[in-house]
């Protein structure tokens, strides 16, 4: 099973994101706060993959993906327009999203 995090703080927008990707074998799990995450990687083993939102109460997405072991991978999602992050992501997806980008990059990532 798979195991995959998004943490943004747009509710909403995560509950549509994760019912368009739902499928077997994959488990999501949102957190709408950094911190929620950060608590969790305390009591669970870190995600096979995030996506993690710029813009988040009390930290960057930049600054919450440092927390994560390098074994997980990141995927950062963005309003803005600039993508020169100081930070090495395994892909920048922009918003708003083309949810086809973000499949083909969930099945990709599965069939590894």
């Amino acid at each position: 099973m798979l195991n995959i995090w998004i943490i943004d703080d747009e509710e909403e927008l995560t509950s549509v994101f994760i019912a368009l990707l739902e499928q077997p074998g994959v488990n999501f799990k949102p957190f709408y706060h950094p911190n929620d995450a950060i608590n969790q990687l305390q009591v669970e083993k870190a995600p096979d993959l995030i996506f993690i939102d710029y813009r988040l109460p009390s930290m960057s997405g930049i600054e919450l993906a440092k927390k994560f072991p390098e074994s997980t991978v990141k995927v950062l999602m963005t309003g803005e327009p600039d993508d020169n992050f100081n930070y090495h992501f395994h892909k920048i997806m922009h918003k708003p999203y083309d949810f086809q980008e973000v499949e083909l990059f969930l099945a990709n990532f599965i069939k590894k």
